[in-house]
Formats: structure tokens, sequence, C-alpha cells
């Protein structure tokens, strides 16, 4: 069954008519009369109705304690209803800066005035402002244009990255400087002019040779390699340049051992069928736990001339190297061998 509702009767207050909500009385007056005891006493703000607000130059109407609304709030707020709020919103309307159409966005100014005033402390002075201002860095002998924080983008990046746009660091070479005069060199580390011998090789160099000498470039890279973070990055950096060129530690040692290249040892593989010069079986030999699949057939090369002979297994090419070049304790080694040979004809 549907419950009947019965419209609220008014508030039993003088001249009130709202709705009563408890004991007979709206919520505005049963809250006087549960605080003061009478639903009908004149609260404080509502004597002040219809006078001047006290708040110097403000002609609106007194809210509360001589004061309108808005000083009312910064009375509470601050302890003082003439107290000037320093980013009032709705103040301003625009830009404050003259000349400046823009929408007001913090404190009177628009965002880029705004902006400048956070960053510089002055809103007059933005980016653009800057760089007419200053066009050059301000670094003495500089004659490079103006950047960023009065200097270029050089010496700002020596800023940021040392604290001063002037760190005491070792400047580069110019292109072309430090070339070897055919017979020396000079290190640029230690400073030293040293033979050509005593440099590594530099494709990309001028010269063909490195800028540091061997000791040097060799103590650069045990102290790079001593710092564990630097360590696992060049380690890191190896394993993915090995994973990308497979055959590159391959092609440099045959070309630094034996001077051949990886071509022509695929070349003298395929003659042999893949399998020993000697024996006549593929290697079965496994020498490194990295290798995937069979390992590669040895170059067996003549020690005195550097001619290469062919490609041996494992054990074939170890045999040849502890009987050398002599072809005469090759001869003793097969008429040992025969000497002991069986005749199959005895066996039965």
């Amino acid at each position: 069954m549907a419950r009947s509702s019965k419209a609220k009767p008014a508030c039993l207050a003088h001249d009130c008519k709202k709705k009563a909500e408890a004991k007979g009385f709206c919520q505005s007056h049963y809250y006087r009369l549960k605080k003061y005891g009478n639903p009908n006493i004149e609260l404080g703000r509502l004597i002040n109705e219809g006078q001047p607000c006290a708040a110097n130059d403000c002609n609106g109407q007194s809210y509360v304690k001589g004061y309108c609304k808005k000083h009312y709030a910064r009375l509470r707020k601050y302890g003082d209803a003439n107290y000037e709020i320093k980013s009032p919103k709705g103040l301003y309307v625009g830009c404050k800066v003259e000349g400046c159409e823009k929408k007001h966005s913090s404190k009177g100014y628009c965002n880029i005035h705004y902006a400048s005033f956070v960053k510089y402390g002055d809103p007059l002075i933005t980016k653009q402002s800057r760089k007419r201002v200053q066009t050059h860095c301000s670094v003495e002998g500089c004659e490079r244009k103006y950047s960023g924080l009065g200097y270029c983008s050089l010496h700002r990046t020596r800023f940021n990255k040392y604290g001063t746009p002037t760190p005491d660091i070792k400047q580069a070479a110019a292109p072309g400087a430090n070339l070897s005069n055919g017979l020396t060199k000079k290190c640029t580390t230690c400073g030293i002019l040293k033979p050509n011998s005593e440099f590594h090789t530099a494709s990309k160099r001028p010269d063909k040779l490195s800028i540091y000498c061997k000791e040097c470039s060799s103590a650069h890279g045990k102290a790079r390699y001593a710092n564990e973070t630097k360590r696992t990055r060049i380690l890191e950096r190896g394993r993915l340049w090995r994973d990308r060129n497979p055959d590159s530690d391959v092609r440099k040692h045959l070309l630094r051992k034996y001077g051949m290249t990886l071509e022509q040892y695929n070349d003298l593989f395929s003659k042999q069928n893949g399998v020993c010069a000697l024996c006549g079986l593929p290697e079965s030999t496994k020498r490194n736990k990295k290798t995937i699949g069979r390992e590669r057939l040895a170059v067996d090369h003549c020690h005195d001339t550097g001619n290469i002979r062919g490609l041996l297994c494992f054990k074939c090419n170890t045999a040849v190297g502890s009987i050398g070049d002599d072809e005469e304790s090759a001869k003793r080694v097969v008429e040992y061998l025969a000497s002991f040979k069986i005749d199959p004809k005895s066996r039965n």
C-alpha cells in the first residue's frame, strides 16, 4: 500500500515562510532555539544589514561585524580586513604590464611575464629580451653567440656539467694536428716523442696511427676496466658487437696471425670438402664451450716461411706441431708405426 505523504507545516517563527524541520521550526530558527534558547533572536550580522562596509574604500554592504563578505573573509584569514592580497583572483582582467593585452594568469601577470617574474625576478625580462640585451657569451675572450644563462652553448654545457663555464679540462687537438712525420709522433697524453712503432694503428686517422702511445693507451684501458660501471659497459658492448658480427673475431685472428682473409679460409675449406687434409675426417674435438656446432679446422702453416699448407683437425695439427717441420722426423714416425704393423693373415 502506498505511503501517504503529508505536507510539512510552515515554520512557527515570526514572518518565516520556510517549512518546519524540527519542533515546528525551520533549520535556521531551530539552530537559534537550540543555541540561544530563542528562535526569534536577531543575530549580530543581521544588525549591520544595510550599513556600508567598514573597510577602506569599500562601498559594499556590511555582512557581519561591520564588513562585507570579502573583507570579513580577509579579517578571519589574515586578521586584518584591509589586508592586501598578493594575487587575488578576479582583481586583474588582463596583464598589468603596460602594453601587454594577454589574459591574467597569476599575481597580475600573464603566463609569459609571470614566468619571467619567477625565473628572473623581473616580469619585463623575457627570453627574447635577454637575447636582444646580451648577444655574446660573457666568458672573457669568447666571441660565440649568446645561448642561455649568460653563456654560449659550449660554456653553458660546461657550466651545467662542471658547475663553472671554464673548467680545467684538456682541450682536444685541432683536426689534422699532431700527425706523424713519417718516423716519430708525439703522444697527446704523456707528450713524449716516440717512434711510430709505439702507436697502435687507427684507420680513421689521417696518419693511420692512434693519438695515444701503446703505454698510455694500456694505462687508460686498465683504468677504465678497473671501474666496475665502465667495465660492465665495455663487456656488454663487446657482447652485443659479437652477436651482431659473429665472424669478426675469426676474421681478425686469421688476418693477424696468418695473413689470410675469411673468404680465403672458406675457399680452402670448400676445396677440402670440410674435412682434415691429413685424416680426412671432420673436426670432432670441442675446444670452446661457447662455440655452437663444430669447431673450425686449424690453419697449418710453415713456421719458417709462413706459407699456408692446409686445414687440419685439432689432433692432426697437434701431432704435426709436435714433430715440427722436420721431414726426417716425420719419416721416422712412419717407419716406427710400420715396424709394428700386424699382418692380418697372422691373426688366423
